[in-house]
């Protein structure tokens, strides 16, 4: 069994939704039992997941549980993964670099939220733990701010996936009927590619660090 976490000091930086995207897509695509633990305390997740089982258009492969379930929800499963609290603790932080195999941080490109995801990803390297920062909702070209949030990370020496997430209307259009993007329209999927192909890279890094 994997466990990979998602956390940012900082709310709003797509953290949730990139969870519920890389569980659709371990279970989806790589065809594994897989879990979404919500940790977080507005329940998101579980609100999401409560939407996904009343629309009769879509059935998600794969089960939602609150914290308190973890261990009875993680059974026989070879893929848990933890949506953490927006205002996790460093002590939980902490619990979480030593736990996971791997910790992904989101971070959009602004300011607060870069800040929010350095300093996340110092007491995760503090305690042991293996992370990569994940850029997500990059405004559409011609503006380079995801480019530039991701080249900066890089020169201050941070461990960040090549692919960043872009922003889109099928994020927001997904997540009412709890869906993801990829059951939008063709126009809308532009984030879901961007994250097919980072997720492809999170699992390639979680191959690894399983063979060290």
């Amino acid at each position: 069994m994997k466990l990979i976490g998602f956390a940012n000091l900082k709310g709003g930086v797509a953290k949730t939704t990139s969870a519920i995207h890389f569980t659709y897509w371990v279970a989806a695509l790589k065809r594994l039992e897989a879990v979404l633990i919500d940790d977080a305390h507005n329940r998101s997740a579980l609100k999401w997941f409560s939407r996904a089982k009343e629309n009769t258009k879509f059935s998600p492969p794969f089960e939602v549980a609150p914290s308190t379930k973890i261990a009875r929800a993680s059974q026989g499963k070879e893929m848990v993964v933890l949506d953490t609290q927006a205002s996790i603790s460093k002590e939980a932080l902490q619990g979480l670099a030593e736990d996971c195999d791997l910790v992904v941080v989101p971070t959009k490109a602004d300011i607060d939220s870069i800040m929010g995801a350095v300093n996340t990803v110092d007491v995760i390297k503090e305690n042991g733990g293996d992370y990569r920062i994940l850029i997500t909702d990059c405004p559409p070209a011609p503006s380079k701010i995801g480019l530039e949030a991701q080249e900066a990370l890089i020169d201050d020496g941070y461990q960040v996936i090549e692919q960043r997430i872009r922003s889109g209307a099928g994020v927001h259009l997904a997540s009412l009927p709890g869906t993801t993007v990829a059951q939008q329209p063709s126009k809308y999927l532009g984030p879901w590619w961007d994250y097919r192909q980072a997720f492809t890279d999170i699992y390639e890094i979680l191959d690894d660090l399983s063979a060290t």
